[in-house]
């Protein structure tokens, strides 16, 4: 099932229930102009989550983005646009009471750059105690405050300890330094993580370069796969 946002424009703040009992796969695209409620709903095997024009709007769309996440929390594969990682961040209160999601076993983020040091992504993480795979299908991006970096992901998700298995980051592109930060920060924290690959452009990364890395960085040769694209 995808819904739209965009056809309800006209006919705001109104309540869309939603019988989940038979429920596989979900979509959202839109601006959250209503809230959507589900109710008997059934384990989920996907969820994608796009949102936009939220800036005006920041803490209505953050409210009903986690009524939303409340009523499909029991779901295995989870895309999440990267603007909906950032409007979580405006209300702390709705934050520190996101559902446990506790099958959830594949996360992706997309549609835009993700701060690792975002206090709704962190959240995420832990409590997401299965998650198996995180994927950074646009990349990722750091605070240039290096002692703030220093905090990043604490306290540690307990996925990192247990579950976590494979991160991959595509479009390591532009500032080269910022990723082989990011590569540090990932091999430190995620204790049992099997395979971490990032996927480069030609033009940016050269081989030496990528076996410098792999050379360097502590677990690097065991885990890190850098591709070419």
């Amino acid at each position: 099932m995808c819904v739209d946002g965009c056809p309800w424009d006209e006919s705001e703040d109104c309540q869309v229930m939603i019988s989940g009992s038979s429920l596989k796969e979900f979509c959202y695209l839109g601006d959250f102009m209503n809230d959507l409620c589900f109710y008997d709903c059934s384990p989920l095997e996907n969820l994608k989550i796009r949102i936009y024009n939220w800036d005006q709007r920041a803490r209505t769309v953050s409210r009903r983005l986690y009524k939303l996440l409340s009523g499909l929390s029991d779901v295995k594969r989870l895309k999440f646009a990267s603007p909906a990682i950032e409007v979580l961040n405006y209300d702390a209160a709705l934050l520190d009471s996101l559902p446990l999601f506790s099958n959830l076993s594949f996360l992706g983020l997309n549609y835009g750059l993700v701060n690792l040091d975002s206090k709704a992504l962190l959240k995420i993480l832990q409590n997401s105690p299965k998650l198996e795979t995180l994927q950074f299908s646009k990349g990722i991006n750091l605070s240039s405050d290096f002692d703030k970096n220093r905090g990043i992901l604490d306290p540690v998700p307990a996925c990192f300890l247990s579950h976590l298995k494979t991160i991959e980051v595509c479009k390591c592109d532009g500032n080269k330094d910022l990723y082989v930060d990011v590569v540090q920060i990932l091999l430190k924290k995620v204790v049992i993580l099997d395979k971490l690959v990032l996927y480069c452009r030609r033009s940016t990364w050269t081989p030496d370069e990528m076996e410098k890395i792999r050379k360097e960085l502590p677990r690097a040769s065991q885990v890190l796969q850098m591709e070419l694209m």
